[in-house]
């Protein structure tokens, strides 16, 4: 090409150009211009701390570029390139044979990103390129705040990037570079820049797989981004970045986005309606005792003092609806921290992270004064436990605690200025020491007593207006029956007392048991159909074989005696207790025997089973044994332990701690409480023998002798009006072993449906001498099979 072409090839090109960046400026100032310039201000200031890393090669891919096309009109990036490499300068270069690669030219329809990638990948124009570019970048950046302050000014609309990340910062007290980097993690999973090849949203399973760029464009070392990205960060312990991805969680990525309206505090908390609240006096006995306490505890809190209370215990007895009766009993409000974010996609809450922000926010935004947090359901919160803690537990060892949750707990409770009331189904034992000591009170809930339940069923009665519609009797017996909780009382009597409004010929009582058969279907409470209480029709003193000097009309004497001096003022501090351990063969009389006393002293029993109070965990069963003295005491009732020796069980043989705490705990109880304790056994040998002191009377209940087995055939088999026995028959019966007034009742059983013409005494005699017999093989085969075990215990 000749001189005069190539002058005149650069004066068309330099119009071309002038008229080009002409028709592009009004568009590339608006688009420059347009959309969130606070966001745009800020992300030039992270690409700037980028760009001092750009020295180094990139991969060669121009996204990173991108960004800067959203903030840069093309005659600045031109001004930019001119300065660099003027004009005539590319175009020689482009006509020289030996430069293989054309050089980009925004008039040509490269793109901006197009542009600085060739000045990138040009060493000699590298270093020059990123001076003037991020000098350019830095006044834009001014020049978008002015703009955006003006606007802010002149404009009330609007709930923008700024006072959403601003909010989050100051509700969660996160530092500037805290609020940075989140800042940093939204621009990119927002999509408003591509920094993929830069730093990435991948699971990363290591630390040291930490992108540095991600520190770079906070101009901070990798070992400060290490500190910000660590679990127990706020970032991460309240659920603002995920647990392993770097990338934010639905809850605040829905927040910033603006893709729901909802306030984030909203996402946190909720207010209850305490309308709905059952009636204070509904929870009975428990109103009365802890609730009276607690009522004086909460209502004594000074200004920015914490108060803590758990209610912890069996699920399904009442801790969430006696939370709300308290907080509308003391007029204040009641705040749930919610368990998910229902405004988000998924229902993903980051572990508990997410309820531990929930906490700080409802701290931060409510009045200490006005209202109380209830946090329902925190077991997990609460159970700071490592790895191995069940197996732990149940060995009987110390614990691991993971150390990281308990310190964001501890902190939680140190920080708020609230009442907290912290509801758990766990036991107390899943709770770290230094945890417990911050709470002010607990209470433990287990199932409500017969008598508690019958209050409650009064006082529901009352508040629908129903209470001509059930008799005593009626009460009692679905107070026996169905061990629910006051919820599901007031769920059956206010359904029915609606349909009986409507229709009043419908029966009341069928509707209740309608409704209350639901609800223990749907909560998995099985109807108690047998009376524990109430000793047998037939049954009779007279015939067992007891093996003591003293009768059992005496020990009914002594427990009338004790009755009436048990509460006297002059009573002596070390006056005896009345302890009665009941031990022989199965089916002897002993369980009879606890109903007919009870009957007999009028008083009620609490019958408690080992398979009550046994519990797997380390310290759970000696909170059930706690609690059934405590539930005894309160009923003014008999206590019964039926199967004693499966808790009394001797130490000697103890190879576990747990093995000897729960023997320590129940003769503790026993020493000191104030009312008639009996134990029952069948295995009075595996008993320790330090209990044994403690029973103030042992009465050994022996198989039936001679005049025993007379008495019951004639007791329980009278209504077949049989004639009397022979000599004959009296001696076959008399040589029955082992028999006993358990064995009769099973043979009455087993005749209910025959044929009454078929049945004579022969016959009767021959089922005791099997009931007998099926028994003893039954006896033989079970210790032959302790005596032979196979695998790990043989």
């Amino acid at each position: 090409m000749t001189r005069y072409h190539r002058i005149r090839a650069l004066a068309d090109e330099s119009f071309a150009r002038t008229d080009f960046f002409t028709q592009i400026q009004e568009s590339d100032v608006e688009r420059v211009f347009s959309g969130d310039l606070w966001q745009k201000s800020k992300a030039i200031g992270f690409f700037c701390n980028l760009l001092s890393g750009f020295n180094k090669n990139l991969s060669r891919n121009a996204a990173c570029w991108d960004f800067v096309e959203q903030v840069l009109t093309h005659q600045e990036i031109e001004d930019l390139y001119e300065s660099i490499i003027p004009v005539a300068k590319r175009r020689e270069i482009n006509y020289d044979e030996r430069f293989r690669r054309n050089i980009p030219e925004l008039r040509e329809g490269a793109s901006i990103a197009d542009v600085l990638e060739f000045l990138h990948q040009a060493l000699e124009f590298r270093k020059k390129m990123l001076s003037s570019l991020k000098e350019i970048l830095q006044l834009r950046a001014e020049e978008f705040m002015q703009k955006f302050g003006s606007v802010q000014q002149s404009s009330k609309k609007g709930y923008s990037l700024r006072d959403k990340v601003n909010e989050v910062q100051k509700l969660f007290k996160l530092s500037d570079l805290e609020s940075d980097l989140m800042l940093v993690v939204y621009l990119q999973q927002s999509g408003f820049w591509d920094m993929e090849d830069l730093f990435t949203s991948r699971r990363y399973r290591r630390q040291s797989d930490l992108p540095d760029t991600v520190a770079q464009s906070l101009n901070i070392s990798a070992t400060e981004m290490l500190v910000l990205l660590a679990q127990q960060g706020k970032l991460r312990s309240f659920g603002i970045l995920d647990d392993l991805d770097l990338e934010l969680t639905d809850t605040f990525m829905g927040f910033l986005n603006g893709l729901s309206d909802k306030p984030l505090c909203d996402r946190f908390y909720a207010e209850d309606d305490l309308r709905e609240a059952l009636p204070w006096e509904m929870h009975g006995r428990l109103a009365e005792n802890e609730g009276q306490k607690l009522i004086k505890l909460l209502a004594s809190k000074t200004e920015n003092k914490p108060k803590h209370v758990l209610l912890y215990g069996l699920s399904g007895t009442g801790k969430t609806a006696f939370a709300k009766s308290l907080a509308a009993k003391l007029g204040k409000k009641l705040y749930f921290i919610n368990q998910v974010n229902k405004y988000a996609e998924s229902r993903s809450t980051n572990g508990t992270a997410f309820r531990f922000a929930g906490l700080e926010a409802a701290n931060q935004r409510l009045e200490p004064e006005e209202c109380i947090i209830c946090v329902d359901e925190c077991d997990k919160m609460l159970n700071n436990s490592g790895l191995g803690h069940s197996l732990f537990r149940y060995f009987g060892l110390t614990p691991d605690r993971d150390g990281e949750s308990k310190g964001r707990l501890n902190a939680a409770m140190d920080n708020c200025r609230h009442s907290i009331i912290w509801i758990a189904n766990s036991d107390r034992d899943s709770i770290d020491l230094s945890s417990r000591r911050r709470f002010d009170y607990n209470v433990y809930f287990d199932n409500l007593s017969p008598s508690t339940l019958q209050a409650i069923w009064g006082n529901c009665l009352k508040r629908y207006d129903v209470q001509d519609k059930l008799r005593e009797a009626s009460i009692e017996m679905l107070s026996r029956r169905y061990p629910v909780n006051a919820g599901g009382i007031d769920c059956a009597v206010r359904n029915a007392a609606d349909i009986l409004r409507q229709n009043p010929e419908e029966d009341f009582q069928a509707l209740v048991l309608v409704y209350l058969r639901s609800y223990c279907d749907i909560m998995n409470i099985q109807e108690d159909l047998h009376d524990k209480s109430s000793p047998a029709r037939d049954y009779s003193l007279k015939g067992l074989n007891l093996k003591s000097s003293l009768s059992l009309e005496r020990i009914i004497q002594a427990g009338r005696n004790y009755l009436a001096k048990k509460d006297d003022p002059g009573k002596q501090v070390d006056s005896p207790r009345l302890n009665l351990l009941l031990y022989g063969p199965p089916g002897t009389g002993k369980t009879e025997f606890v109903r007919y006393l009870a009957s007999s002293l009028d008083r009620k029993l609490t019958v408690k089973m080992a398979s009550d109070l046994l519990n797997p965990y380390v310290g759970g069963t000696e909170q059930r044994i706690v609690a059934a003295f405590r539930e005894a005491e309160q009923e003014n009732t008999i206590l019964f332990m039926d199967e004693g020796d499966a808790i009394l069980r001797t130490r000697a043989n103890a190879t576990r701690s747990w093995e000897t705490s729960q023997v320590v705990t129940l003769l503790h109880e026993m020493e000191h409480f104030n009312g008639i304790f009996i134990m029952a056994s069948n295995f009075a040998q595996n008993l320790d023998l330090a209990a044994l002191r403690r029973f103030t009377y042992k009465l050994q209940f022996d198989y039936l002798d001679a005049a025993g087995k007379l008495h019951f055939f004639k007791l329980f088999f009278k209504h077949f009006k049989l004639p009397a026995l022979s000599a004959a028959e009296k001696k076959q019966l008399e040589g029955i072993t082992d028999l006993s007034p358990g064995d009769f009742r099973n043979v009455r059983q087993q005749t209910y449906y025959l044929e009454t013409a078929q049945l004579d005494n022969k016959a009767l005699i021959q089922a005791l001498q099997e009931e007998v017999s099926s028994k003893q093989k039954y006896a033989l085969a079970s210790q032959f099979n302790t005596q032979n075990r196979i695998g790990f215990g043989g």
